[in-house]
Formats: C-alpha cells, structure tokens, sequence
C-alpha cells in the first residue's frame, strides 16, 4: 500500500509540474483570435499547431499584431515547440517583424527585425477563450509595456474571423473549481480521482478534467446488479500509474464514450502526458467490458452462465442475449496497458468479455500493449476500424465461443513482439465447445516484424471465415492452423465445410516461408489456401513509409466481396482502398514511426 502511494505521488507530481488543465492544446485551437475588451483596436494572433513528435507532441505558430505605447500596430511572430497534453499555458519569445498577415495565418515571409522583442505568455481557457499577457523585454524597438486581455474567436470589428473548424473544437468549458461528488480532488482539484464501485449512478467524465484511476474502478455491480452507466466526452484523458489502474464495465451496465477524429478519448499512462518518466506497456491496466452474450465458458447451460474472467474474477460474463448492449465507443487510444493483475492472469489492453451485437466499437487503437492488443472472449459484438500497434503479445486474441465481424483493421507489430497478428482459438480445454468461435473478418492488413511470431495462428477448433486480407512480414511464418479439431472443422482443401475459409486475400514476405506446413497434418496449409485462389508472394506497391496502395498495386482490385449483411461490400484487398483511403489518421497516435519500423524505412 504504502508504495502504491508514493507511486502515485510522484506520477501526480510530474503532472502537477506542468501547467496543469484537463485538454490537449492542439489543432482544435487554430485559427484568428482577437481581443475581447476592445472593439476598434483589437490585438489579434493566428495560432497554428503542428504535431511534431509521438503521442500528442507539438509546436505552436503564432503571428500577430499588437500596438506599442503610442498606438502605432507592430507585427510580431514566435513558436513554442514544447507542446504536450496536459498543458494550458505556454510563455512564447515573440520576435518583431516588418510587417504580418493576419487572415492568411503564419507563412514565415516578413523579416526579423529584433529577436526576443517580447514575451507572450498564452493561457488557453477553453475552444473559445484565452488569456494573453505581454511583456516588452527592453530589447530595443517600441515600448510596447505590459498586460493581458481575454481573447476569443468570434465576430470583429475585423469581421467574421472566426477559425474553419473552431466549431467542431470539443473543449468547451473550462476546468471547474472542484471535482464532482463522485470523484477525490487531487492537488488542489486540479486533477479528480476514480476509484472503487459506482452503482445504480450515471456519472459523466468530461474533457475539463484529467481524470486519474485508483485501482479498479468498476462501472456497475457484478452479476448485473446495480446498474451505472459512464459517459465520457471527446478529448478526454483518463490515466493510471500501475497496472491494477484499469476501466471496468459490468456485465449490465454502459459505457458510452464517443470521441471524434480531432479529439480522441485517451486512455494513458499518467507518464505519457507528464514531462519527465518516459511510458512503458503495462503501465496502467486498460479496459474490460463484460456483457450477456454467449460463450462457451461455461458448464452451466444458458442463459445460466456465469463465467469469471480472468484477473478479475469478481467479474462475470456471459449469457444468451446474443444482441446485449454494453454501450458505444469511437475514437478511442488505449496506451501502454495490459498489465498482470495477479500472477499469470492479465488484462488486456482492451478485453471484451460476453458483450454483446448491441454494442458499438469503431476506430479503436491499442498501441505500445503488455498484454494482448484487443481480446475478445465469447460474446457476438462486431468491430470497424481498428488498430494495434506495437502490441507485446497477440495484437487481436479470440476465444471461448466469439461469434462476430471485425471490417478494416490495421496491425503493426514491433520489434518486441513475440506472439502473433492474430491467435484465434475456441476454447483450449474442450475444442469441440459451442457455441464454437466463428470469427468472420474483412479487410485487415498485418504488418508483421516479430522474429517470435506469426501472422495468423488458427487453433484449439475455431470456426474462420475472412475476405480481403494482407499479411506479410512476420517472423516465423504468414499463416499456421494447428490442432486436429480446426483441420477437423474445416474440411479438406478439396471439399471444404465453409468453417475454416479465406477468399480474396494475399500474402506478401514471411521470414520463414509464407505456411507452416507439417507433414504429419490432417493437410497441408499451403494446400488450402491455395485451394481458395489466394495470392502468395505478392508485392504490395505500398506508397513509400506508408501502408496505402499505390495505384499500381495489385491489392487496389484483387478482392472479393465479402459474405454477410455486417460487411461493406469491398473488392479490395487489406484495410486500404487506395492511396487516398487514410482512415487511419488524425485520431491514431505513432503510427508512422511504427510503420517506418516495420517496413525497415
């Protein structure tokens, strides 16, 4: 207990070091600002931000115009490149040029008359608010003295200048004095706790606040008692200093957390949005969600299913309620999670548990993992757009009866990787259990560099059925089913049951040969996917340090359409329909260096 708190404290400590708010000062905020108090002579700044470093890193630009002493408007200009999350109030060296371009926004063509004229300190208070306070640094020029005037982006005297986009900034309020009932004030209320259990309660974590995790925090009661509910704003960050620091949702109970592409939810390490302690996978224990959906890890027959889950055993799921809601989520990170909760049982970073078709998961990343990217047991819930990067164990883990779709996916694996793109089992106690996993994917692109692992690992009885698929690049091998109950379940390659199936899909360059093929199998691998009319040894013409097709790439049209009312009807291959298809960016965090890593550029 007692180095549970200093742990604690010093990640509180290094937040608290920064000037601490609850957003992420980004592109949201560019764009025309202009002095409130004075309608004929407003100052004015344009502020753009530029991300320039991983996990949320940036510089601002700012250019604009104030007046010296005698009312005369100068021009100035600066940047501050030390931008992180977390950080509200930045102190800018501001340079006097010969003159400015308002409207236009920075574009570096005026001359620098005195460097350090002055200082500009910036305190943002919300998407429509700042402060700016000016001092003259007596570094020669006009007097132009000091002081501060309250800044906003609305209508002018200069006109309507307001920002293209400002309306869709999600930071709208600025932090509150205190922290709701529901949650610890930490340091003066700068940052509000959540701990233990929330029952028969809607609680909201808004993206005014950072929001810090005290072990578990359970949204609802176990075994579908006391049922909450958890609504968490765009741009929120919710952060963890050790691995029981995890986001729980009971079998019964919602989480409905909806992001935007501008202003994902966050969910950290409290070192990856301080200034000190670099981040490391494991450091906080992620999400887990469990719902009323079938599995097979019962012994029980439904809907009497009880199953505990691992880590967590106070934590139930399962049930036959095949179309159970357990919420909403789109646009969310998970960082650095998955961590072991008690010896050989862990979290993932995001493990879904029973949940059920009702529920919505899209644009999902799980980056820089412990454990297992994404895992999924039992259960019927269907995924788009998802991403796992640098995922220590398997980034997309199945088992225990899942029976549902995942369309457009990207996995990137890392140098410490050892395990797989994907393992999908049944259950690894009784191979023949029912309900029998069935996963059914489309459109997921597998970029391999583990020297351990493997792009596809089918096993323990499980049920496949994929389209448009492309994987290359892992270590031991593209593809591998093991186990005599999956070649039992799939057929032959000559008369195959429609269990175990693949169309449309291409393999690029594994390190050890695209199959693993054994003798001593009910069937070759190799045969079977061949069979299909697959592709092997292809060339993906990617755009150089990108995982888009070029024009000429053979995965543009090489595709079928995949089976199933779920399903976009896509004819191409991999995650990307072209160059210009880059649902990835924007609300992804480390992807290029990720991808640069794996394609060895």
């Amino acid at each position: 207990m007692l180095h549970r708190v200093i742990q604690s404290a010093i990640v509180l400590t290094t937040l608290i070091a920064m000037n601490a708010s609850a957003f992420w000062v980004n592109q949201q905020f560019n764009g025309q600002w202009v002095e409130v108090s004075n309608a004929d002579a407003r100052r004015g700044l344009n502020i753009q931000f530029i991300k320039t470093g991983p996990r949320d890193r940036g510089a601002l630009f700012i250019t604009g115009f104030t007046f010296d002493n005698d009312g005369n408007q100068i021009w100035l200009g600066g940047t501050f490149s030390g931008v992180v999350p977390g950080e509200d109030t930045f102190a800018v060296s501001m340079a006097l040029t010969s003159g400015g371009n308002f409207f236009g926004g920075p574009d570096g063509n005026f001359d620098t008359r005195i460097q350090d004229f002055a200082t500009f300190t910036l305190k943002f208070n919300s998407c429509d608010s700042m402060d700016l306070n000016w001092q003259w640094n007596n570094n020669g020029g006009p007097d132009i003295g000091s002081g501060t005037v309250n800044m906003d982006r609305g209508s002018s005297s200069l006109g309507n200048i307001v920002a293209v986009g400002s309306d869709q900034c999600v930071y709208q309020e600025p932090a509150p004095a205190q922290c709701p009932a529901f949650a610890t004030a930490d340091f003066d209320g700068r940052f509000c706790e959540i701990s233990g259990r929330y029952t028969d309660v809607d609680i909201t974590l808004s993206n005014n606040i950072v929001w810090v995790m005290n072990g578990p925090t359970f949204i609802g009661g176990a075994n579908n008692t006391g049922a909450a509910t958890v609504t968490i704003e765009p741009g929120t960050y919710i952060v963890g200093s050790s691995g029981s620091d995890a986001l729980i949702i009971e079998r019964g109970s919602k989480i409905f957390a909806a992001g935007t592409p501008t202003a994902p939810i966050v969910l950290t390490s409290a070192t990856d949005i301080g200034t000190g302690t670099t981040p490391a996978p494991g450091d906080v224990g992620g999400l887990a969600i469990f719902g009323n959906a079938p599995t097979n890890a019962c012994s029980a027959p439904l809907p009497a299913c009880d199953a505990p889950f691992e880590g967590l055993p106070g934590s139930l799921f399962g049930g036959d309620n095949v179309d159970d809601s357990s919420g909403l989520i789109k646009y969310l990170q998970i960082r650095f999670a998955g961590n072991p909760i008690i010896q050989d049982e862990e979290l993932n970073a995001l493990s879904l548990a029973g949940v059920g078709a009702g529920t919505v998961i899209e644009f999902v990343q799980t980056d820089s993992g412990f454990d297992d990217g994404i895992e999924i047991f039992g259960g019927t819930v269907n995924l788009r757009n998802i991403v796992m990067s640098n995922i220590r164990d398997d980034s997309l883990d199945t088992d225990l009866g899942w029976q549902g779709s995942i369309q457009y996916g990207l996995i990137v694996q890392g140098d410490l990787s050892n395990d797989n793109g994907f393992e999908m089992d049944n259950n690894p106690n009784n191979n023949s259990a029912v309900p029998r996993s069935h996963p059914r994917l489309a459109n997921i692109t597998v970029i391999g560099t583990a020297p351990e692992g493997e792009g596809w690992r089918l096993r323990t009885g499980t049920s496949f059925n994929a389209w448009n698929m492309f994987i290359s690049g892992s270590g031991e091998g593209c593809v591998n089913i093991d186990d005599n109950e999956t070649f039992n379940n799939g057929g032959i390659p000559s008369a195959l049951s429609g269990n175990l199936t693949v169309a449309g899909s291409a393999i690029g360059s594994c390190g050890q040969g695209a199959f693993e093929d054994t003798a001593s199998d009910p069937f070759l691998i190799s045969d079977w996917w061949n069979a299909q009319n697959n592709l092997i040894d292809v060339n993906p013409q990617f755009v150089p340090g990108t995982v888009f097709p070029s024009q000429s790439s053979v995965l543009i049209d090489g595709g079928v359409a995949p089976l199933g009312d779920f399903f976009d009807k896509t004819t191409y291959i991999g995650a990307f329909r072209d160059a210009n298809d880059r649902w990835i960016e924007s609300w992804t965090t480390g992807l290029d260096d990720a991808i640069q890593n794996a394609l060895g550029q």
